[in-house]
């Protein structure tokens, strides 16, 4: 394991070294706009603009043309190439920052949480992509300005304004699989075996225009799959699929010193699952449905507020298929979440290097479960009130942040998350940077209420759970010069009054694993899983990235993630995630030529599980080639292999002992796609 990242490092700082030399200034002045040309700004990781360079929290933005010539139709998709530890199964995406996911990612869209987690998962595939102008990622704790579940970092998906000038976009992409291939079985099936060339089709039009004084905004999307079979053909790996979304921004300014703006948008989406070969059938259908207005005040140069109130809803509703009755059964259950909050905030910039930011929200949040097979029903509604308090003292070199949020939830009480942050400027090009803070999630309608009924266990509500805190240090180094750039990042976290599932014992009423001990049962003879603050658990490790554009038209990237998760209570390695994620990248990209321009790269992706001798060390290396070229101005060809290798399994579950499809369902991908733009 050291002998690798000792690898990587040196890698890293060996291109830097060397092809720097041959970079000459072809970049710009501006280091961090090395690859993209919209990383200028960043917002999350204060809630206040900013330039990258100045924040001192540790950001990556995914910008829009990255995604755009990655084809990517979703944020599932988005999540699942950019380097995120990534894992998805029928209950959404599982996506981990610094060692910590499962409901401790804030997902925001421009700001504005969202509703939607299923067993503490957020389904990605239902945010589609088709106004997107960056994601941005910020990693560490953000409790001390967002609140819960923002332990180990956020997820901000930032939308395009809309603007004075008509533009429109189409595009049409589609998507098949070569042959499933299990490496649990012994068979080989052939890449053109039962091969469907339009299994997935994605379409977008997107439009922006005036009328009078507004500025509108107008994206459609949809989505079709066609089912995608294991080896034998008894279940689906991927699903049948339909999605269709539309969303409206407007924006006008009726005075100055008043910007106001108002959307909303639509999605509904139905998967089947073929359960079994006898054609036993899953459906879920998943609507989403948001509203909001903003109002932007600026009174003076140095002051500006900031009024934002939504509402945010999500429905997942299970219907079931049984083909030895030939029937439906409509309603076998259903989770809806709706979210309505009034946020306000103002900034106050009147002293010499001081800003000043604070704010405050008021959200109320319901839930509700339905389960027609064991007649459970829950639902639990909950307010919450909070302030938040942010100054920062910036200069030519330096900025340091310090802040705190306080925070009265109904059902647990009183929080409080104090964070500060700094960075230096040592060199024009190079800057140290670090912080600390706290980190708090609230137990979610899953933790404390979820009632589960399958042929293996149930689960027992427990609505006096604790919520869990987090306390996190990070420390880094960044160096940025006009076409190279290189960042390597320390984390260090201990987590209190970790949930965790368990079984009990009936001898000694303790916490046991299915495995050991007599486990407790219900009336049917099914095993009892409970859930509950069992343990105390530390994470640390590091995120190092280099980039460098050499010869005017070339590119080489390379990173390194490593995660050690240990959990202190009970004294054990925790394979929660893969504990080491190499990438390496090499590209082209002729957008200087302003004719017929082409973007291409090949990528790779090393993933490492912890090395303890057990057999869930196994190793992966994912390979994925992305193609894009621009014809005639307003016409771009998109072509992309993900998973070249074929990896499938991701994720090794300890109580089944062996690696399970919760993670990479499929091989190679293979991807196609035109888009006009004007």
């Amino acid at each position: 394991m050291k002998k690798v990242q000792k690898w990587v490092l040196v890698t890293v700082v060996f291109i830097l070294r060397v092809l720097s030399a041959l970079s000459g200034e072809e970049a710009g002045d501006n280091p961090y706009r090395l690859l993209q040309e919209d990383q200028g700004l960043t917002i999350t990781g204060t809630r206040t603009e900013k330039r990258l360079q100045d924040t001192p929290q540790l950001t990556e933005i995914i910008s829009k043309e990255e995604i755009d010539a990655s084809g990517a139709d979703s944020v599932h998709d988005v999540l699942s190439e950019y380097g995120i530890l990534f894992a998805s199964n029928g209950m959404g995406d599982y996506v981990a920052l610094q060692g910590l996911g499962e409901g401790r990612i804030l997902y925001l869209v421009n700001g504005r949480r969202i509703a939607g987690r299923i067993a503490q998962r957020l389904n990605g595939e239902t945010l589609p992509l088709g106004n997107i102008e960056r994601i941005e990622i910020v990693r560490g704790p953000q409790s001390a300005l967002y609140g819960s579940e923002g332990i180990g970092g956020v997820i901000n998906i930032i939308t395009k304004e809309p603007e004075a000038a008509f533009s429109f976009k189409a595009a049409l992409t589609n998507a098949f699989h070569f042959a499933y291939d299990d490496p649990d079985t012994d068979a080989s099936p052939q890449p053109f075996d039962d091969l469907m060339p339009f299994r997935t089709q994605h379409a977008l039009v997107n439009t922006n225009f005036k009328l009078g004084p507004l500025l509108n905004t107008l994206t459609l999307t949809g989505n079709r799959a066609s089912f995608y079979y294991n080896e034998d053909k008894s279940r689906s790996i991927l699903p049948l699929q339909y999605q269709g979304s539309a969303g409206w921004e407007t924006a006008f300014s009726p005075r100055s010193w008043l910007n106001i703006g108002v959307g909303g948008s639509f999605m509904g989406m139905q998967s089947d699952d073929r359960t079994s070969a006898s054609g036993d059938t899953t459906r879920y259908r998943h609507s989403r449905a948001d509203g909001h207005i903003q109002a932007d005040v600026s009174l003076a140069d140095n002051t500006q507020f900031l009024i934002n109130l939504y509402d945010n809803f999500y429905q997942r509703d299970k219907d079931g298929y049984t083909a030895l009755d030939a029937v439906w059964r409509s309603g076998e259950n259903y989770e809806n979440e709706n979210l309505i909050s009034l946020e306000a905030q103002g900034v106050w910039s009147a002293f010499t290097h001081w800003t000043l930011l604070g704010g405050l929200e008021v959200a109320y949040t319901s839930m509700d479960k339905y389960n027609f097979d064991n007649n459970g029903s829950s639902q639990v509604g909950v307010d919450k009130e909070a302030v938040f308090l942010q100054a920062e003292r910036a200069g030519a070199t330096y900025s340091v942040i310090g802040g705190i949020r306080l925070e009265r939830n109904a059902q647990f009480g009183l929080f409080a998350a104090p964070k500060i942050s700094a960075m230096y400027y040592i060199l024009p090009a190079l800057r140290i940077l670090g912080g600390a803070g706290i980190g708090y999630r609230a137990p979610s309608f899953s933790d404390l209420y979820q009632i589960t009924d399958s042929t293996r266990y149930i689960i027992y509500p427990n609505p006096a759970m604790k919520p869990e805190y987090a306390l996190s240090f990070n420390a880094g180094a960044e160096f940025a010069g006009p076409a190279y750039f290189a960042q390597v990042h320390y984390f260090y976290s201990e987590m209190f009054d970790e949930i965790h599932y368990f079984y009990r014992d009936t001898q000694t009423n303790e916490p046991v694993s299915f495995d050991t001990g007599q486990v407790e049962q219900n009336e049917d003879n099914k095993p009892i899983r409970f859930r509950d603050n069992l343990s105390r658990s530390r994470r640390f490790g590091f995120d190092a990235e280099g980039r460098v554009r050499f010869a005017t038209y070339f590119f080489v990237s390379a990173g390194e993630s490593f995660v050690f998760a240990y959990n202190v209570s009970d004294k054990e390695v925790l394979h929660d995630t893969p504990a080491n994620t190499v990438k390496f990248k090499v590209g082209f990209s002729s957008e200087k030529l302003n004719k017929n321009p082409i973007y291409t790269y090949l990528g790779a992706r090393f993933i490492t599980p912890l090395e303890d001798g057990s057999e869930a060390d196994r190793h992966q290396l994912i390979l994925d080639y992305f193609f894009n070229l621009r014809l005639a101005s307003h016409w771009t060809i998109h072509v992309s292999i993900t998973n070249i290798t074929g990896v499938i399994h991701y994720y090794y579950s300890r109580e089944q002992k062996k690696w399970t499809g919760h993670g990479e369902k499929v091989g190679q991908t293979v991807q196609l796609g035109v888009s006009f733009e004007w």
